[in-house]
C-alpha cells in the first residue's frame, strides 16, 4: 500500500486488515518499526473511530460497533487518548503518566487534509518491560464533524469523531528526547501508493453504494449492514474484480503508459520503489535506468 523509510537493520512489519461488514470504515491500518539492538521502536495504530446522534437516542448501545464506528458521546481528545493508551499498554510494569501537549502542529506533520476541528496533542509515559525502565509517546490528531440528516421527524445530526494518525514512539528511559528526530523522520516518510489508493476509494464507494442501497430497501443500518456483509463475503471475489477492471479500464483510458507524462501514478510510483527511471531513448526506446544517477546516455 506504500512505502516507509527505516534503518537499515530495523525490523518493519505493516498489517492491512479489510472488513467489508465495516462499510463507515472498512479498512484499519497498523505498523511497527523495531530496533533488534534495544527497546526503542515506532508504533502506528488502526485510528479509532466514533459517532453519535443528536437528538439522543436509545437504539443504539454505547460503546457497541456499528458498521466500523463506535458509538459514544463526543469527549475531549486527551481523556480519549489516555484511555487508549491504558488499553494499548494494560500489562505494562509500573505505567506513569508523565504529561500531555497539543501539537496544533502535527496535522500538516502528518500531511493530514485541513479541517476547522483538528487538535494534535501528545502524551508521554514510562513503565517498565523485562525489568527494564522505559519511555514512550502516543500521538494523534482529533477530528471531529457533524452531519445534518432531514427526515420526516425533522432535522437530526450525526457526529463523527475519531482520534486519526495514532502513532508512538518508544525509547529506554532518558534516551527519547535525543532519538525523537529518527523517529519522527520514519513518520514522516510514508508515501502511499497511489494505485492503493484509487482501489480503497473505489471499494468504499461500493460499499456505500451497497449499504445505502438497503437502506434505501427499508433495512434499518443494523439489518442493513449484516445483509451486505452476508451478499459481499458470498460475491468477495467477483466484487473485487469488478472493481479491478473498472480501475484498470480508467487507468488505460487515460495514457498508453509509456514514459514521461503519459505514464499512470501508479507506474511512476512502481519505478520508485525499484530505483529506477523509465526513459524514452530516442534510438532504442523506452528502458528503465537507475534513479541515483543524474545522468544517461546513448550512443544512437
Amino acid at each position: 500500500m506504500g512505502v516507509v523509510a527505516v534503518p537499515e537493520k530495523w525490523r518493519f512489519n505493516a498489517d492491512v486488515t479489510w472488513n467489508y461488514a465495516n462499510p463507515s470504515n472498512p479498512v484499519t491500518l497498523s505498523s511497527k518499526a523495531e530496533n533488534p539492538a534495544n527497546v526503542e521502536a515506532v508504533y502506528g495504530y488502526p485510528a479509532a473511530r466514533f459517532f453519535y446522534l443528536r437528538p439522543a437516542t436509545s437504539y443504539y448501545v454505547p460503546g457497541q460497533n456499528y458498521g466500523g464506528l463506535v458509538f459514544a458521546g463526543p469527549q475531549p481528545p486527551l481523556p480519549v487518548l489516555v484511555a487508549f493508551i491504558r488499553q494499548t499498554r494494560a500489562g505494562a510494569q509500573k505505567l506513569q503518566f508523565v504529561g500531555s501537549k497539543d501539537l496544533p502542529n502535527l496535522p500538516a506533520a502528518l500531511q493530514m487534509p485541513h479541517t476547522a476541528n483538528q487538535r494534535g496533542l501528545g502524551v508521554k509515559v514510562t513503565y517498565e518491560l523485562d525489568g527494564k525502565p522505559l519511555e514512550e509517546e502516543f500521538y494523534a490528531v482529533f477530528d471531529s464533524v457533524e452531519i445534518p440528516y432531514d427526515g420526516p421527524q425533522g432535522r437530526t445530526w450525526q457526529i463523527n469523531w475519531e482520534l486519526a494518525g495514532l502513532h508512538s514512539f518508544r525509547a529506554p528511559l532518558g534516551t527519547l528526547d535525543k532519538r525523537r528526530p529518527v523517529f519522527a523522520a520514519i513518520v514522516k516518510s510514508f508515501r502511499v501508493n497511489p494505485a492503493w489508493q484509487k482501489r480503497q476509494a473505489a471499494v468504499n464507494a461500493y460499499l456505500a453504494d451497497q449499504f445505502n442501497r438497503q437502506l434505501q430497501a427499508g433495512y434499518d443500518a443494523i439489518a442493513a449492514a449484516g445483509r451486505l456483509s452476508r451478499q459481499i463475503s458470498a460475491n468477495n471475489d467477483a466484487m473485487i474484480a469488478s472493481i479491478d477492471r473498472q480501475l484498470q479500464a480508467a487507468s488505460g483510458s487515460s495514457g498508453s503508459g509509456g514514459s514521461g507524462e503519459t505514464r499512470s501514478s501508479s507506474e511512476k510510483f512502481d519505478d520508485y520503489i525499484r530505483g529506477v527511471e523509465t526513459l524514452d531513448d530516442p534510438y532504442y526506446g523506452t528502458s528503465q535506468q537507475s534513479s541515483n544517477q543524474q545522468f544517461h546516455w546513448t550512443d544512437g
